[in-house]
């Protein structure tokens, strides 16, 4: 089945993954030629929506799904991420024999399970999100095509980032003692110490939000140039006492701007290179529906993808909470 003219389904379905990574897999195209061949096919389909919107949805599906386990990793750079197809159960490999319990993302709720075998079990839920676009756009073709499956992809992972960082903070209550610590800004010994604790089982990093980030103790006296270049360019430094830090990005959670999606307040320290304590599984292909007949006579575009989040409650990582930022 050809969607354009001389292409095939699996040519028009990569040339949509490159013009939205930026990228050229094609050895005679460029990134810049294969977002602008994009934009022309779905232009073009658009001139008929009603007869092609279910080729073009099958385009959006095939970009999200490709996607969307890169926004994932983007997210969070030390979760293990899989794909499954429908129906199969997803299963990670857990290295630790230690590891006892794991919390589960289940929707809105998070539930806890015990091991089962050094196998962790996750199950999935429908992870939805929506972007809509006026009717009359639609029917006169004035919609870019283009910027709608880039919003579509945006608005899908921002749900998946935020049910993962609820499952991570569901963990703090589980920790040991040792390894959570709750108080007015970040006291630097106890920072220390939780850097002594994860480097006994890797490679300690640091992740959070940028204000939070921001919150790091810095000597002045040991501040480096590289140390006040990361301060101008990112408001944070990219290594703290030899680990490296990594931001979470942290939108603001409506149009009113009041608020942010996540939490400020919390600096997380994990090892790296032994186990990847966050497991994500994704579960068949992204799914996009319309949805017509709105009283304002806009139309939605529904998505849908099938996911599990699974966060190893260890003895590994440690979280500090900061409640200078309150709730």
């Amino acid at each position: 089945m050809n969607f354009y003219k001389e292409f095939t389904k699996e040519q028009v379905f990569a040339c949509a993954i490159d013009a939205y990574k930026g990228i050229s897999t094609h050895k005679d195209f460029s990134a810049e030629e294969r977002r602008e061949t994009m934009e022309e096919i779905l232009t073009e389909l658009g001139k008929d929506y009603r007869s092609n919107k279910n080729k073009m949805f099958a385009i959006i599906e095939a970009t999200l799904t490709e996607v969307l386990p890169q926004k994932v990793n983007e997210f969070i750079q030390f979760a293990e991420v899989k794909h499954f197809k429908w129906g199969e159960t997803m299963r990670f490999k857990v290295k630790s024999k230690q590891i006892k319990a794991y919390a589960v993302a289940l929707g809105a709720t998070v539930k806890r399970n015990r091991m089962d075998h050094a196998y962790v079990t996750i199950e999935a839920s429908n992870i939805q999100a929506k972007v809509y676009e006026e009717e009359m756009n639609l029917r006169i073709n004035a919609v870019n095509w283009v910027e709608l499956v880039d919003a579509c992809i945006e608005a899908i992972a921002d749900e998946i980032n935020a049910l993962i960082y609820r499952t991570f903070l569901d963990v703090y209550s589980t920790l040991p003692s040792a390894n959570k610590h709750e108080g007015a800004g970040v006291d630097e010994a106890v920072l220390n110490r939780h850097l002594q604790i994860v480097s006994s089982y890797g490679t300690p990093v640091i992740f959070g939000t940028r204000r939070g980030l921001a919150e790091l103790p810095l000597d002045s006296n040991l501040i480096t140039d590289q140390d006040k270049a990361d301060l101008r360019d990112r408001g944070f430094v990219g290594t703290y006492k030899g680990a490296k830090v990594y931001e979470i990005k942290n939108p603001v959670a409506d149009v009113t701007n009041a608020k942010f999606a996540y939490d400020d307040s919390y600096l997380f320290v994990i090892p790296t290179g032994k186990e990847n304590i966050v497991k994500v599984g994704f579960e068949g292909d992204a799914i996009v529906r319309e949805k017509a007949g709105n009283d304002d006579w806009t139309v939605d575009f529904d998505m849908a993808q099938r996911l599990g989040v699974a966060v190893l409650q260890t003895h590994f990582m440690t979280i500090y909470k900061n409640t200078n930022f309150g709730e």
